[in-house]
């Protein structure tokens, strides 16, 4: 199945090849091997939110905003998921869905620290045992783990 997504999750709908037809999937559950973290009802469709349930290190620690985000966009497509367009880095938002959802590999014992962006600008957050924090400065530990937005036709 081709799943076709402009990646701004920010249209009408009208155009009936960016909508699926199918099943839409709870929160909480996967579809095509991503994690479901929301699902927006738009009337005659739905959003939905994926995570990649594909994750990675891609910095070196100390890089500067602009040379992190060149190696991330070079790196986004090496956590995409074949046949789902649109994968992109996550807002601060969606990194406090994340955080408060059941995903996997976010959180153990330890702190892990995952890369958003915040009115448009790339930062790193730590997921820490109660929240979500930015964190100083780009680490090698930093975590690219994208996301997306489908829309499904609700039948």
């Amino acid at each position: 199945m081709k799943i076709i997504n402009n990646g701004k999750g920010d249209d009408t709908g009208n155009d009936d090849e960016d909508v699926l037809t199918g099943t839409v999937p709870a929160v909480g559950s996967t579809y095509e091997g991503c994690y479901v973290l929301v699902v927006t009802d738009r009337g005659s469709y739905s959003e939905i939110l994926l995570l990649s349930p594909n994750q990675k290190k891609v910095l070196d620690g100390g890089e500067t905003k602009e040379e992190a985000m060149s190696k991330i966009e070079g790196a986004i497509p090496t956590c995409a998921v074949e046949g789902i367009n649109g994968w992109r880095i996550m807002t601060l938002e969606e990194a406090h869905i994340f955080y408060d959802s059941h995903a996997p590999n976010k959180k153990g014992d330890k702190e892990n620290r995952y890369l958003a962006t915040e009115n448009g600008t790339l930062k790193p957050y730590t997921f820490g045992s109660s929240s979500v924090t930015p964190a100083q400065s780009f680490a090698a530990t930093d975590l690219l783990r994208p996301v997306t937005i489908i829309k499904i036709k609700n039948l």
